[in-house]
């Protein structure tokens, strides 16, 4: 088991200096569309040291006003602990009024725990995997303005 993690963490970090990470379609200009007045966090159960490169290729480091990672709290996704934290550091006290964008299961009972709302997206799992989230879409290219209000409302 920890020969593969070593290897996955070697592959990782060869797509990182390759410059290879791959956003999903969409990802990257949904989150440049935010108004500078909403706060965004990033979530993510990775570490620091692989995020930040990531976010540099594409253009958008300095876009999240808060980053939770791995390092930052003891438990990860499923728990609700990182969607807590992130809550906490952006001064957001009603999560009902925040969206997380998710797409797995254990991410979706994550923020769900957390009291947010869930916006899922079809990547690794199938749509009838990510059914708990209060909505679900096939690609972020099909998110609007209006959809991210429906999903609050």
């Amino acid at each position: 088991l920890t020969e593969l993690i070593e290897q996955k963490a070697e592959l990782l970090q060869r797509f990182i200096e390759n410059g290879e990470a791959v956003p999903l379609p969409g990802a990257v200009e949904l989150i440049k569309s935010i108004p500078s007045r909403l706060p965004v966090a990033l979530c993510s159960g990775a570490l620091r040291s692989d995020i930040d490169p990531i976010l540099e290729q594409l253009g958008i480091a300095g876009a999240f006003d808060v980053i939770v990672t791995a390092e930052d709290t003891d438990k990860s996704k499923p728990d609700p602990a990182p969607y807590c934290l992130a809550l906490k550091k952006l001064g957001i006290s009603n999560p009902e009024t925040a969206i997380a964008i998710e797409d797995t299961p254990a991410g979706i009972i994550s923020a769900k725990g957390a009291g947010l709302k869930v916006l899922a997206v079809t990547n690794s799992y199938d749509r009838d995997y990510l059914l708990e989230a209060d909505a679900v879409t096939d690609s972020l290219e099909n998110v609007t303005r209006a959809l991210l209000e429906n999903v609050v409302v």
